[in-house]
């Protein structure tokens, strides 16, 4: 099997840079700066997109059953006010998103702290546009279908729901000395 022709192009929108792609049943969503576009695989037009011009995307990530994206985004002075937000350090928190993979339908939304900071050699990240990010471990790279994990070094993990961010399970390692 070999490729005859290519199906189709795609730019991001102007002032725009893609720093990622993921899978979708669909065909394919691309992260940018501040926030996502999905494509459609067979034709390259765009399906849906959720973008803002007042944040920035730190992260994004599919749950395992492809049905639902979950970005991360900086929290803003404005948005810390209107929340009820678990910490008032915005360094700490992240405003996290959960739309449907096949139409964009916002599902879910919630000010959540970001889990712990120091991550060993990655850290800190550089992104796409140049900006230094003193990621935390989990941000939402590290998702299930209903809940993202956060790892709170390398003896314990802790998963929260989507929706709420209330603690599901709690997993700590005993480690002797």
């Amino acid at each position: 099997m070999s490729v005859q022709e290519q199906a189709w192009e795609w730019d991001p929108p102007e002032g725009a840079e893609a720093s990622s792609f993921l899978s979708i049943p669909s065909g394919l969503v691309v992260q940018l700066g501040d926030g996502a576009v999905a494509l459609d695989g067979a034709t390259g037009e765009q399906t849906w997109h959720y973008r803002r011009d007042d944040a920035r995307l730190i992260s994004l990530s599919t749950t395992p059953d492809e049905d639902r994206l979950v970005l991360s985004f900086e929290v803003d002075e404005d948005e810390l006010e209107e929340a009820e937000a678990p910490s008032k350090d915005l360094d700490d928190l992240r405003d996290l998103v959960v739309l449907d993979t096949e139409t964009g339908e916002l599902l879910d939304g919630q000010i959540v702290e970001a889990g712990p900071r120091p991550r060993s050699h990655n850290n800190p990240t550089v992104s796409p546009e140049g900006s230094v990010l003193d990621l935390s471990a989990a941000e939402v790279r590290h998702v299930t279908d209903d809940a993202r994990l956060v790892s709170f070094g390398p003896w314990s993990v802790e998963a929260r729901s989507l929706t709420d961010d209330s603690v599901l399970w709690t997993h700590r390692r005993y480690v002797p000395y």
